[in-house]
């Protein structure tokens, strides 16, 4: 599955909720994404970005939701402080969307699924 939203105009204390698994069954993220759309329209309800115009990996969503029937994420994950180095890409300093790609795993295999979440993260790390 793919959760694809995009942030509000003003992100503080805006959240995006991750409740998509059923009742039994928790998340396996696979991978997540920040990104910067151009045409993103934050004045929809939601709101729209439909282009990926560039995109970073994240963990953070992995850190807060692997294992979990349903998280949240706060929408400042979008934003970098002002006069940062750092910055989402060459197009713009902050992202407005976020996509997380995820299965729904039943909750009798998550020592499965840790364990596979701590392998993948060791051999990226040693990568």
């Amino acid at each position: 599955m793919t959760y694809h939203r995009c942030r509000a105009g003003n992100p503080t204390g805006q959240y995006f909720t991750m409740n998509e698994c059923s009742v039994g069954q928790v998340m396996n993220i696979q991978s997540a994404e920040l990104g910067y759309s151009m045409v993103w329209n934050p004045n929809t309800n939601p709101p729209t970005c439909p282009w990926n115009d560039c995109a970073v990996p994240t963990n953070e969503p992995a850190m807060l939701c692997h294992g979990r029937h349903a998280c949240n994420i706060s929408q400042t994950i979008l934003l970098y402080p002002q006069g940062s180095v750092r910055a989402l890409c060459a197009l713009n300093r902050d992202g407005n969307f976020i996509r997380i790609r995820f299965t729904c795993v039943d909750t009798s295999t998550l020592g499965t699924v840790r364990f596979y979440s701590i392998i993948s993260h060791v051999i990226t790390y040693l990568g």
